[in-house]
C-alpha cells in the first residue's frame, strides 16, 4: 500500500495525484465506450452524496451551490457552478482536467437562475453533437434540470449511467486506500480521546462539538457525528436531537463518520457506559453484533453478491431472537459518505478485491440496541478489518 501523503497544486492541498486522476478518467472512458456513451452528465449539491464530481475533479461541492459536470468520451471536462459573472466555478489552480470552467451567480432559492447552468450544458452538448448522454445519479438532479435538458436536446438519447462510474469507483487504488487508512487513523485517535469529554452533567451535543473541533484540527473535511444516551436502549441521533443530559448509569452509543483530507470517509461505532458497568443484556447484544459482523466479513469474498449479506444477517438475527434489521447494514465508502456496494436487497454489484467497506450490523430487542461498526477492505479471503479500536464496551 502506498504511503499517505499530501500534495500541493498551487493553493490546492490534496492527496490525489495527477496520475490517479488520469487513471480514473481512462477507466471510466473504457466503460463509456462499452455502452456507446458520448458524454456523462453529473450533478452535485453537497459533499456527502456529490462524490461523483469530487472523484473526477478532486474538488468538492458544498452548501447547495450546485455543480454540473460534463465528462466527454475524449478531451477535457466542462464544469459549471456558482461564481461571479465572467468568473469560474472553481479556482483555476484547482481545475485539473477541466477545459471549460465557468461560473454563474446562482442559488436554488433564486428561481430565475434555474436555466443558467442547464443552458450552458445544452450549448456544450449541441456544439459537440453528442447523441448518447449518460446521466449519473439522476436522483441528485433537480426535476427541472433533467426535464430542461431532455426537452431542449432533440434527437439525443439520455440513459442512466450509474454503473459506468460506480464499477470503477468502488474498487480503490493503492493511493485511495492510503487515504482511507488515514481516515481510519483519525477515527481511532478521536475515539481514544473520548473520555476527556464524556462525564455526567454534559449534553450529548457538547460531546459532538468537542469531537467536531478535534476532527477539524486533524484535517477532516466533512463529518457526521451521532450520539444517543439512555439507561438501557440507547440509539444514536443527529445533533438537533442531542439534548439529553448525561447521567451516571447510562449507555452512550457514538457514531463517528469523518472524511479525511481529500474527502475519503471512514466510520467507527462503539458503545460506552457512563460511570457504570455494562448490563449483562448489553454485553450479550454487543458480543452478538461483533459475531455477526465477523460472519458478514468472512462471507464478503470476491464474486459474492453484496445483497447476499442481508440474507445472512436476517438468518442470524432470527436464530438469536433479535429484531430484524430493516436499514442499510453496511456499505462502500469513498468520497461519498455512502456508496456502492451496499448490503441491502436490490444491490446488483458483487464484491471485488480492494473495495473499501463499513460493516455495521445491529442486534437489538426489547431490552437493548447494539451496533458495531468497523472498516474493512475486501481481499480474496474475505473482508479484512482495518480499524484498530478494540471491539468491546468502553467505560467512561
Amino acid at each position: 500500500m502506498v504511503q499517505f501523503r499530501t500534495r500541493n497544486f498551487g493553493h490546492l492541498r490534496s492527496v490525489v495525484s495527477d496520475a490517479e486522476l488520469e487513471r480514473r478518467w481512462a477507466a471510466v472512458r473504457v466503460e463509456m465506450a462499452k455502452e456507446g456513451v458520448d458524454c456523462l452528465l453529473l450533478y452535485a449539491m453537497d459533499a456527502w452524496a456529490g462524490g461523483g464530481i469530487k472523484w473526477l475533479t478532486d474538488f468538492p461541492c458544498e452548501n447547495s451551490f450546485s455543480f454540473a459536470c460534463l465528462f466527454p468520451k475524449e478531451g477535457d471536462m466542462a464544469l459549471f457552478g456558482h461564481g461571479p459573472v465572467g468568473g469560474t466555478a472553481i479556482p483555476e489552480f484547482a481545475a485539473r482536467g477541466i477545459g471549460i470552467n465557468k461560473g454563474h451567480p446562482i442559488a436554488p432559492s433564486l428561481g430565475y437562475t434555474d436555466n443558467f447552468i442547464p443552458d450552458e450544458c445544452l450549448a456544450y452538448l449541441k456544439q459537440r453533437g453528442y447523441k448518447k448522454i449518460g446521466v449519473y445519479r439522476p436522483t441528485l438532479m433537480p426535476y427541472h434540470f433533467v426535464n430542461y435538458i431532455r426537452e431542449n436536446l432533440p434527437g439525443a438519447e439520455i440513459v442512466f449511467a450509474n454503473d459506468i462510474v460506480d464499477n470503477v469507483k468502488a474498487i480503490k487504488s493503492e493511493e485511495e486506500l492510503a487515504a482511507h487508512m488515514e481516515a481510519i487513523r483519525i477515527h481511532d485517535v478521536i475515539h481514544d480521546a473520548l473520555p476527556m469529554w464524556m462525564r455526567p452533567g454534559r449534553l450529548e451535543r457538547d460531546i459532538t462539538m468537542d469531537i467536531r473541533k478535534a476532527a477539524l484540527d486533524l484535517g477532516c473535511e466533512e463529518m457526521n457525528i451521532m450520539i444517543g444516551a439512555s439507561y438501557q436502549k440507547s440509539y444514536h441521533v443527529p445533533i438537533f436531537l442531542q439534548n439529553e443530559v448525561l447521567k451516571s448509569g447510562q449507555n452512550l452509543e457514538i457514531v463517528l463518520e469523518f472524511s479525511a483530507m481529500g474527502g475519503y470517509y471512514a466510520e467507527l461505532q462503539r458503545m460506552w457506559c457512563i460511570d457504570c458497568e455494562p448490563h449483562p443484556a448489553l454485553v450479550h447484544g454487543m458480543s452478538s453484533s461483533y459475531e455477526l459482523q465477523a460472519l458478514l466479513a468472512g462471507a464478503a469474498k470476491p464474486g459474492v453478491s453484496a445483497s447476499h449479506m442481508r440474507t445472512l444477517l436476517l438468518e442470524f438475527q432470527e436464530s438469536r431472537g433479535f429484531d430484524k434489521e430493516n436499514r442499510i447494514q453496511g456499505h462502500g465508502q469513498g468520497v461519498d459518505l455512502v456508496e456502492r456496494p451496499s448490503l441491502v436487497f436490490g444491490e446488483t454489484m458483487k464484491f471485488a478485491e480492494n473495495m473499501f467497506m463499513s460493516l455495521h450490523p445491529a442486534c437489538g430487542d426489547r431490552e437493548v440496541y447494539c451496533n458495531a461498526c468497523d472498516n474493512f477492505v475486501i481481499t480474496k479471503d474475505g473482508a479484512k478489518r482495518l480499524t484498530k479500536t478494540e471491539q468491546k464496551i468502553f467505560i467512561a
